[in-house]
């Protein structure tokens, strides 16, 4: 499971390319903290290295982007359908 930074961090690198200086500003994080969130994206699968310091999104990256704004979406229809 990961945290709402992490997956905000997976979006930022879906729609356009990135330093880590302007995704650590933009998420308001530590240097400490955005080195333990690329950690935990490595290890998960989400990101992987294509040269020594620059990283991508892998398909199991791209997959669970998808997948959970899709069950964020029905979240937001379910909570529509119910306050009518």
């Amino acid at each position: 499971n990961i945290t709402e930074k992490e997956f905000d961090l997976l979006k930022m690198l879906y729609s356009r390319d990135m330093d880590a200086e302007t995704a650590m500003v933009l998420l308001h994080l530590s240097k400490n903290d955005f080195n333990t969130i690329i950690k935990k994206l490595l290890e998960n699968e989400m990101l992987h290295y294509i040269t020594y310091n620059i990283i991508e999104l892998t398909e199991i990256g791209l997959e669970y982007i998808n997948k959970k704004e899709e069950i964020d979406n029905n979240k937001k229809t379910v909570k529509e359908l119910i306050n009518k």
